[in-house]
């Protein structure tokens, strides 16, 4: 029922056509690898029943694969 009030009156409505996700990244001086979460959306935009035109929108995101954790011994670190 929603669908039909939108297209009727002629608003602008995005759906996702589908997205694209992750890859692994090491640069080329580090020791370290990287898991980078490149997220890229298609969206078509409709008004009414047309698809006016399709938009990409990126989302990033990263995480290192080796561990995480600090490191002890830096300035100002207490022991436990």
């Amino acid at each position: 029922m929603k669908d039909a009030i939108v297209r009727s009156r002629g608003y602008k409505v995005l759906r996702q056509a589908h997205e694209d996700v992750s890859f692994s990244y090491r640069p080329a001086k580090c020791k370290q690898s990287y898991r980078v979460v490149a997220l890229r959306k298609d969206l078509s935009v409709k008004r009414g029943d047309q698809v006016v035109f399709s938009d990409y929108r990126y989302f990033f995101s990263h995480q290192r694969l080796a561990d995480d954790r600090p490191r002890g011994g830096g300035r100002g670190a207490r022991p436990l």
